[in-house]
């Protein structure tokens, strides 16, 4: 096991609370266990165990860490993961990440792990890699996978004025009949963050199509 595993481990034992993690379990519907660590004290811990990460290990073994941690049973693993994950330099990301990406987004899926990664790491990525980002949708939507569905639909969130608009457009009439809360929720999350740059032309866009209540609802925030 990498040391920095065991070092983070030996951390977060130290930091366990069995009565938080029964309660982060029901949170979480039951599908992780929990070592019961509160979001701020893990990123107190992760803060420092990161940077020492980020001076002595290069990309590869960053990875190798990530999903040393993915494979441990306790979600504040995933979690640290994650932590690490968003900390990659925009110049250490590689092409060939996408496969790890997926690996991530698809493994140990829930809503929690998908928007922190799709909303940040993947996000940069995309940035980056702008000139596969229709390619990568495309292949994602078709998938049938509902995680790396919805990252088709947020992983512009944060872009603002940078977005293409024409890319989510077209990635929400692909999505729009699936009736999976997951996927209208981004829908409409997707659409009412864009309403903050082009507030006219979400609304054009919604009233010309046809939308579930749900996304309807969400999309609509900042249209009235």
């Amino acid at each position: 096991m990498n040391s920095f595993v065991t070092e983070l481990q030996q951390q977060f034992i130290e930091h366990k609370n069995a009565t938080r993690a029964l309660q982060m379990e029901v949170y979480m519907k039951n599908n992780f266990p929990f070592l019961g660590i509160s979001a701020p004290i893990r990123r107190s811990i992760t803060k420092g165990w990161v940077s020492g990460i980020n001076k002595s290990c290069t990309p590869k073994e960053k990875w190798e860490i990530i999903f040393e941690l993915w494979n441990l049973d306790a979600r504040e693993y995933q979690c640290a993961a994650i932590d690490l994950l968003t900390k990659f330099k925009k110049n250490e990301w590689q092409i060939h990440d996408l496969h790890s990406f997926e690996i991530l987004l698809t493994s140990k899926s829930w809503w929690d792990s998908v928007d922190a990664i799709g909303s940040n790491a993947l996000s940069d990525f995309m940035a980056i890699f702008s000139e596969h980002q229709h390619e990568i949708v495309s292949g994602w939507i078709y998938s049938n996978n509902i995680w790396l569905q919805r990252c088709c639909l947020i992983f512009q969130l944060k872009y603002g004025d940078k977005i293409d608009f024409e890319l989510l457009k077209s990635s929400i009439l692909q999505l729009k009949h699936i009736k999976e809360f997951f996927i209208q929720k981004a829908i409409g999350w997707s659409l009412r963050q864009h309403s903050k740059q082009d507030k006219n032309a979400v609304k054009e866009f919604v009233t010309t199509i046809e939308l579930s209540n749900l996304a309807k609802r969400e999309a609509s925030k900042y249209l009235t």
